[in-house]
């Protein structure tokens, strides 16, 4: 009876001991920025840069103190409806299209060159251009066609449309829902598209070695890849092989009591 006891004490404390190890391995590769600590300087973050590429679609306002004297450089604010080829109407937002030469058509002032400027310095451009026409005029210009890509273990992959010019890839991880259990964080792939050559970055997001990154700020049109697990319990998550584990532990304990009825 004793030796019944002994080995099912044992059991038990091999149990234990599998489970603590597999739940801080599982808490290891789950949890987001472990290493960051008051020593870090985030002051030395990568600055967001995001500048005009081809096919961006700009919102440009000019306002002045007299409404009529802007009005002409102006688009409709309202939306445009238009006949989808589905035959569902569809809002097209207002905008000024850069061409396949880097170049939009400005009312009055014709084609201007703006790919590779960012929004502020085109802001300054139009301003310094307009004086000439208008008195102290004011310049609003937005992103209105910012997307990234989120594809993979992420809860809601897909195309986001973004409001805002910056935007990291925590924003991002955050837009698709957060990541699924079964993800590797520590691997997270992000293409992007520099004018017609495509780089690519890595980011493990356990550390906090991504403020250093030039890829934790995205670009329009990034694309941000989420690779799944494998399984196995380098990767996995509790849930991927706690299962695997008690399985092991009930051979054992199977085994065991056989072996100590044969005695």
């Amino acid at each position: 009876m004793n030796r019944f006891i002994k080995a099912g004490q044992l059991c038990t404390v091999v149990i234990a001991l599998l489970l603590l190890f597999t739940g801080c391995n599982s808490k290891k590769n789950v949890v987001l920025l472990r290493d960051i600590d008051h020593s870090i300087d985030l002051s030395e973050t990568v600055k967001f840069n995001t500048v005009i590429r081809k096919d961006d679609k700009l919102s440009i306002i000019v306002s002045c103190a007299d409404p009529e004297l802007s009005a002409p450089y102006n688009a409709p604010m309202m939306g445009i409806s238009q006949q989808g080829s589905t035959g569902a109407k569809q809002d097209v937002t207002p905008g000024y299209i850069v061409d396949r030469n880097g170049y939009i058509d400005f009312p009055t002032l014709g084609r201007i060159y703006v790919e590779g400027m960012r929004r502020d310095e085109l802001v300054d451009l139009l301003r310094t251009k307009l004086s000439k026409q208008i008195n102290d005029p004011t310049i609003t210009i937005m992103f209105s066609n910012f997307r990234i890509t989120m594809l993979g273990a992420v809860k809601s992959p897909g195309e986001k449309i973004i409001k805002t010019e910056r935007i990291s890839i925590l924003d991002a991880i955050g837009l698709a829902g957060d990541f699924e259990m079964k993800s590797r964080r520590r691997d997270v792939l992000v293409v992007r598209d520099n004018g017609g050559s495509i780089s690519h970055g890595r980011l493990d997001l356990n550390s906090a070695s991504i403020f250093q990154s030039d890829y934790f700020y995205l670009q329009q049109n990034d694309i941000v890849y989420v690779e799944p697990t494998r399984g196995n319990v380098r990767d996995g998550s509790a849930s991927t092989f706690l299962p695997y584990t008690l399985s092991i532990m009930s051979s054992i304990i199977s085994l065991t009591l056989i072996f100590l009825n044969y005695k």
